[in-house]
């Protein structure tokens, strides 16, 4: 009996030794504060009445800052010594019409790393349905991207956009969780352990409206910053939402260029997209001269909400024929496809490429892709013979230029001879001014 008794007082005294984690954290104001920025200053802009950002613009109230953890312990809305796993913000729209969301736009203070190789890790953003008072079943897929296409947008001063590979139906609740997860990541108190320094801005505790930040602990645990860190914040995480699965109507997918470039017997295929969203991948195929185009190369999209460049080099492609063509084809990720226009590349030709608004109004503006650095001369004549427009030779680079015939401005409407020269090469076309 006696021994019983001395270890329920050894377990009562042990009880009290034992200091719950959530007392030993302290968030600290790092003092600096943060510009309200609109939600997609890369590109994203909603304006239609089956769309918008929530949370767009920072409420009034909000004042912005980054929270970081007491004794070098790295940041509280990102990686810290506690290896906290993920960061979320609660929404609730129960009493907005919206059901879906498509994507979602971060703020991010820091991005960075003192070991650079890890800039290449990847931070995975997620959402969650509402799990009874904290986060729940994870909804849709989510989307990575590396930490250092994250650096970029804090260095040049931009939110970070990304959109989800296809549009995620909201609970019936329409209360749900937006996570940023650094589970990839570590901090080392230290001095020379690896620090990798990735925040969300916040706004200062109790800010109106009130905070609805959580975080996912190490122990996969999900806990409200009031328990965690007694202060009751909210996290600059702006979500794009829509009334249908459509998702956003404000944001079409565009082809903004679409170019190629010989170099030997390559041939280079650069495309440049705008308002990428829901699409599933590119094709680029090619035809030998023939009209029938087979895809020789296929890359997934990247889903971003900023302006996305895409380039792949077709290697050898004048084995079997001495003119080849090509085109792109978008796959949208319902299936939809479209096509761009077809390009011609001859193996031997200076000029790659010609592209111009056919009839053109204003000044008649050309897009110019050389296999090689040529002397160019552009000159524009009336259907009787005599030169109404020119633009004095002048040596352009290999790939794409832009020529704009300022002097074609004031010319009437009606038919014109176009004549491109490089080097030897001549390239005639009959043009339309409206």
């Amino acid at each position: 009996m006696k021994k019983i008794y001395l270890a329920f007082i050894a377990v009562v005294i042990c009880s009290f030794c034992v200091v719950p984690t959530q007392a030993q954290r302290t968030a600290v104001n790092s003092g600096k504060t943060f510009p309200k920025k609109s939600a997609g200053t890369n590109s994203f802009t909603p304006g239609t009445s089956d769309c918008d950002t929530i949370n767009n613009p920072i409420p009034v109230g909000w004042n912005l800052v980054n929270y970081g953890v007491s004794g070098n312990g790295g940041n509280l809305v990102g990686v810290n010594k506690y290896g906290d796993k993920e960061k979320a913000m609660y929404f609730d729209l129960s009493a907005t019409s919206y059901a879906y969301i498509s994507g979602a736009s971060f703020y991010f203070a820091y991005a960075n790393s003192n070991k650079s190789a890890n800039l290449t890790k990847t931070v995975s953003f997620k959402v969650y349905a509402d799990g009874a008072g904290g986060p729940g079943t994870q909804l849709g897929t989510s989307v990575s991207i590396p930490l250092s296409q994250i650096k970029v947008d804090v260095d040049a001063g931009n939110t970070t956009d990304i959109t989800f590979p296809a549009v995620i139906a909201l609970p019936a609740s329409k209360k749900f969780y937006v996570s940023v997860d650094v589970s990839n990541f570590m901090w080392s108190t230290a001095g020379t352990g690896t620090k990798d320094s990735i925040s969300v801005v916040s706004n200062t505790d109790n800010d109106a409206p009130p905070g609805n930040a959580w975080e996912k602990w190490s122990d996969d645990s999900w806990n409200d910053f009031p328990s965690s860190w007694g202060i009751d914040i909210s996290l600059v995480i702006q979500p794009y939402v829509s009334t249908s699965a459509s998702g956003c109507s404000a944001l079409p997918v565009k082809l903004l260029s679409f170019n190629a470039e010989r170099k030997n017997s390559d041939v280079t295929l650069s495309w440049k997209i705008s308002g990428e969203l829901n699409m599933k991948q590119y094709e680029i195929q090619r035809a030998d001269n023939n009209g029938n185009f087979k895809t020789v190369a296929t890359l997934n999209a990247l889903n971003s909400l900023k302006d996305q460049s895409y380039a792949v080099t077709d290697r050898n492609v004048f084995n079997l024929s001495p003119t080849v063509q090509y085109r792109l084809k978008q796959v949208d990720g319902d299936g939809t496809t479209t096509y761009s226009r077809t390009i011609t590349v001859k193996s031997n030709a200076a000029i790659t490429d010609i592209s111009f608004a056919n009839p053109f109004s204003g000044a008649l503006k050309l897009q110019l892709n050389l296999a090689t650095a040529q002397q160019v001369a552009v000159n524009v004549y009336d259907m009787q013979g005599k030169l109404v427009a020119t633009e004095k030779p002048k040596t352009y680079n290999a790939s794409a230029n832009t020529i704009i015939l300022n002097s074609t401005g004031n010319l009437k409407s009606g038919l014109y001879v176009l004549k491109i020269n490089a080097g030897t090469e001549q390239a005639v076309y009959k043009v339309v001014k409206n």
